[in-house]
């Protein structure tokens, strides 16, 4: 456990963009997907059409491992309780968010859930649907622009890939949850209504 979390979840709430717009109840959106299966890319989407603090793994990342880049690799229980009191506080504060992460276990979503709504919010769980073959193909491609300099980011390798995929627990239907599908042009507007059909519930 991280004896500072709560000092490290406050300097982690400071770097943020808060909102200036509330929903009537606060919502945390957490969610499940392969690497690959474009969670970067939805957050940012989700975050321009809602009020949401984007809680961000990269900017979690310089309070907890500055040294170590590949920090995912080691210390993804420090990591995960820092987003849980991140987003906690948020909650009390009345701030919705979205938690740009693989949230891969069953257990660790359970008590993101109860944390959320023991704070009074609204707990929204999404599943970016994709296949293992095209998860593993945008894999390599992101990995050939960041060796090449073009964006940011860390190497992902096919053993850690393939940890990955082993080690996601999907949502069954004892989860309530959300399906976004990427190859799917419509989604993204099945999912802003659905997520607004949640919070408005």
């Amino acid at each position: 456990m991280l004896a500072n979390v709560d000092t490290l979840a406050e300097d982690n709430i400071r770097t943020l963009n808060i909102p200036e717009r509330k929903f009537p109840k606060p919502a945390a959106i957490i969610l499940i997907g392969f690497p690959g299966a474009g969670k970067t890319t939805l957050t940012n989407s989700l975050a321009k059409t809602f009020p949401l603090a984007l809680v961000s793994d990269e900017v979690m990342a310089h309070f907890l491992f500055p040294s170590q880049p590949t920090f995912l690799r080691h210390s993804q229980k420090e990591f995960l309780e820092l987003a849980a009191k991140t987003i906690e506080k948020l909650i009390l504060r009345g701030v919705s968010c979205i938690y740009d992460s693989n949230v891969k276990f069953k257990q660790d979503r359970s008590i993101i859930k109860q944390i959320v709504e023991a704070s009074g919010g609204k707990y929204i769980l999404v599943y970016l649907k994709i296949s293992k073959e095209q998860a593993l193909e945008r894999v390599e491609r992101e990995n050939f622009q960041v060796s090449r300099g073009e964006k940011k980011g860390f190497i992902i390798n096919k053993d850690l890939f393939q940890y990955d995929i082993s080690s996601t627990e999907l949502p069954n239907t004892s989860e309530e949850h959300l399906i976004f599908d990427s190859t799917d042009s419509e989604s993204i507007l099945t999912l802003n209504q659905q997520i607004l059909s949640k919070i408005n519930s």
